[in-house]
């Protein structure tokens, strides 16, 4: 049984693991810069779970628009594809490698994070994973 503590500040706990939120306040980076992009899809970010259907992950919402999955067990993020990984390739032309690293680096700052193993492809499932958590808060 996973043990999830929030706190007043938005700080999420599970399993002695620290989510901290994005600010609102955050220092300020230039608005076309990927770093600013990435920022902004970080704010008003949400958990949800579902330990019945899948029992290892996290998913982070913004709104009832799924961003991420964290696989705790196997220590993998997943990203969406349409709302995460096309932006860094449209909008910045970045290839494969790129916004692969990028996404690592960026997720393991902001999760603080170290040695997640990186498999930011597009998740086959983006649609069934927003219905399936429809309602769930």
């Amino acid at each position: 049984m996973k043990t999830i503590i929030e706190n007043a500040d938005g700080t999420l706990i599970i399993d002695n693991v620290v989510y901290k939120p994005v600010k609102d306040n955050a220092p300020a980076v230039a608005a076309n810069t990927k770093q600013a992009v990435f920022a902004n899809l970080m704010k008003g970010l949400r958990p949800k779970h579902d330990r019945k259907h899948y029992p290892h992950s996290t998913f982070w919402f913004k709104d009832n628009t799924w961003l991420f999955e964290h696989d705790e067990h196997e220590k993998y993020f997943w990203c969406s594809h349409k709302q995460v990984w096309s932006v860094f390739e449209q909008e910045f032309n970045m290839d494969y490698v790129e916004i692969e690293a990028f996404l690592r680096t960026s997720l393991e700052q902001y999760f603080k994070r170290r040695g997640a193993k990186s498999n930011f492809a597009s998740h086959k499932y983006e649609a069934q994973i927003e219905a399936h958590f429809a309602g769930v808060e």
